[in-house]
């Protein structure tokens, strides 16, 4: 994974041969094993770029002593998890296919039951035929804009246009969001802005995954919403980061939050954010989800910075 020879490795400290793993999460377990006396163990998931690609990682670290209890040096072993993750995702996307099924089905009896009931009443000449018609077509509209709603959801998805990866400016993203929602008057974006080096992205694309994530906060009823923008020169990337101050989301939930299908809200289609991960990692990027203090969820995008 990090193509290290024997020279590389011997003599070096364990933050020179890690040096290559670019990661806030591995620097954290790195300073914990540092700042801990009785450091022994520890293991866990961590999100990385090596040679600006983003994997994800299983890392163990665990203390060497020998026979009389004296320190001799550290086990670091790392299980990439990459490949893991995206078929998971796939088997994901095979079982979209099975509840997209389920989905398309139900509708159909409501709106057979209806057909019929009119067609009985017609043959029968009912005195109650125009109140039976009302009641029928009312309910086949209803199905009929239920089954239009999970098509289009799921188009959107299907139809994604290819990405156009061009020189871009996030903060000119930023702007041109920003004036769409000049006339909403229930939330608050506060933005935060820093200057990031220029990016390679698709503009229209960028700008869906994060009206997504803000228009997710808007229906959650937050009254304010933080927009902003930072660069992390040590990951070389640029990070946006969409925080609210709502309910927020429960642990055991956010490892689904990015697969298709799953969704926290009773009428949601689940394809929301399965859509803004795709976007992200087609450029070649990462989202995750953390809480946001003291109350509320942290949507935060990393991109990698143009190379020069």
């Amino acid at each position: 994974m990090l193509n290290l020879s024997r020279d590389n490795i011997i003599g070096k400290s364990h933050r020179e041969i890690l040096g290559k793993i670019k990661s806030d999460d591995l620097n954290s377990m790195l300073k914990k094993l540092e700042e801990e006396k009785d450091f022994k163990f520890t293991e866990g998931e961590i999100h990385a770029y090596i040679d600006s690609k983003p994997v994800n990682l299983r890392v163990y670290i665990t203390v060497l002593k020998n026979s009389k209890g004296n320190f001799i040096g550290i086990l670091v072993v790392f299980d990439d998890l990459t490949e893991i993750i995206n078929a998971q995702r796939a088997i994901a996307w095979q079982e979209v296919a099975k509840r997209i099924a389920h989905e398309i089905k139900n509708p159909l009896t409501p709106i057979q039951l209806s057909t019929e009931r009119l067609l009985k009443k017609w043959d029968e000449k009912a005195d109650d035929f125009g109140e039976v018609l009302k009641r029928s077509t009312k309910t086949i509209v209803n199905e009929v804009n239920s089954l239009r709603n999970l098509v289009n959801e799921f188009s959107r998805f299907g139809k994604m246009p290819r990405i156009n990866l061009q020189t871009t400016n996030i903060k000119l993203i930023i702007e041109e969001i920003l004036n769409l929602y000049n006339d909403v008057k229930e939330t608050t974006i506060i933005t935060s802005l820093q200057d990031t080096p220029e990016i390679e992205a698709d503009q229209e694309q960028l700008k869906r995954a994060i009206i997504n994530l803000i228009d997710n906060a808007i229906q959650a009823k937050t009254e304010r919403i933080w927009l902003n923008t930072s660069y992390d020169p040590f990951l070389e990337v640029a990070r946006i980061e969409v925080a609210d101050e709502g309910i927020g989301i429960k642990e055991e939930e956010k490892d689904k939050l990015f697969l298709p299908y799953f969704s926290t809200k009773k009428d949601g289609t689940g394809l929301g954010l399965a859509i803004v991960s795709t976007i992200i990692s087609k450029h070649r990027g990462y989202i995750r989800v953390k809480n946001n203090e003291p109350k509320g969820t942290r949507f935060i995008i990393e991109l990698p910075v143009r190379q020069k």
